[in-house]
Parts: C-alpha cells; sequence; structure tokens
C-alpha cells in the first residue's frame, strides 16, 4: 500500500534549498522577536523538519532498494523523538519555575528526544551509505547529520545522486521485463 503523503519532493531539492528552509524560522524568529508565541511555533517547525529529513532520508531510500539495515523501527524512534520533543517544549514554554518536577520534565523529554535523534540518524547513515554500495555504516555521515546545517551540503547531493540512480535502475528494470 502505498503511502497518501508523499514527501519525496523534500528530498529531491537542492541542498541550498533545503538550507533556506530550515533557515527560515531562524530568520523569520529573528525579525519578529517581539511576538514570543511565533517564535515558538517557527521553533517548533524548524525541529519538526529537521527530525522529518532525517527520517525521510533513510525511508526513501529504504522504500525504493529493499536495504536490510541495523537500525530497527525508525517510525517509532521518529514518533517517540517528536513527541517527547513537543511535550518538553510545552514545558519549557509554559514554565512554572514553582514545579518541583518541571526541570525533571524537561531534561528527561530533551535526553528521550536526543536518543530517538541519534537512532533515526544512524538508520539514515546507514541506509545512506548501504544505497551508495558500502558494506557497513559510513562514519562520515553520521558527523554531517549530527551537525546538519553544514552537513547538508554534503549529504543532500549524496542523496540526489542515490535517488537518481535509483529512478535509472527501475526504469532499467522496467524496460527489461
Amino acid at each position: 500500500m502505498k503511502n497518501k503523503l508523499n514527501f519525496i519532493w523534500f528530498l529531491n531539492m537542492k541542498h541550498w534549498q533545503v538550507f533556506l528552509i530550515w533557515m527560515a524560522p531562524s530568520v523569520l524568529g529573528g525579525i519578529f522577536s517581539h511576538l514570543q508565541y511565533l517564535i515558538y511555533f517557527l521553533g517548533f517547525i524548524y525541529t519538526t523538519s529537521i527530525i522529518g529529513w532525517f527520517y525521510l532520508v533513510g525511508k526513501s531510500i529504504q522504500s525504493k532498494m529493499d536495504l536490510e539495515t541495523k537500525e530497527k523501527r525508525p517510525e517509532f524512534w521518529t514518533v517517540t523523538g517528536l513527541i517527547s520533543y513537543t511535550v518538553s517544549y510545552l514545558f519549557f514554554i509554559y514554565k512554572n519555575p514553582m514545579s518541583s518536577y518541571y526541570f525533571l520534565f524537561v531534561i528527561v523529554g530533551v535526553s528521550v528526544a536526543f536518543f530517538a535523534l541519534i537512532k533515526v540518524i544512524l538508520y539514515s547513515a546507514e541506509s545512506l551509505s548501504l544505497a551508495e554500495g558500502k558494506e557497513k555504516r559510513d562514519n562520515s555521515l553520521i558527523i554531517a547529520f549530527l551537525f546538519y546545517i553544514i552537513g547538508v551540503w554534503f549529504i543532500q547531493p549524496r542523496l540526489n545522486k542515490v535517488q537518481d540512480n535509483s529512478i535509472i535502475n527501475l526504469i532499467a528494470k522496467e524496460n527489461k521485463s
């Protein structure tokens, strides 16, 4: 069954386009810094788009090439990361310093979100490495994903190349049949 929400267009963008999409909330936040809730909303959009991009990198490669990775359940880790990030973000926005559990909720939420993000990064790095024909995960990809603002300039062209090669391979298979 085909997924109804198709965000592959986001993966086919050039590296500078993805970079601009990620930087737009930061720039708008600087311009409209006096609107506190707009800043919170833009921060949420920024973070969810990055986590979504990490997930889509691995998932799009997996769906096209049927690769087997060590990292399992990327959907679980993506949803867990988004939920824990959202909960900790809401606790941060509506902070009540009198609450003794405030810091506990924020620290635990951020820690779970970070762990889930690492799992999704490992999944995407391994998927991209296998799609490029490497036998094991490329550690430079993990570093590029962790420093995603700079890493997108290296990852997105490699992803576009893999996407183009997989489309060419699919067309070649269909022509042989």
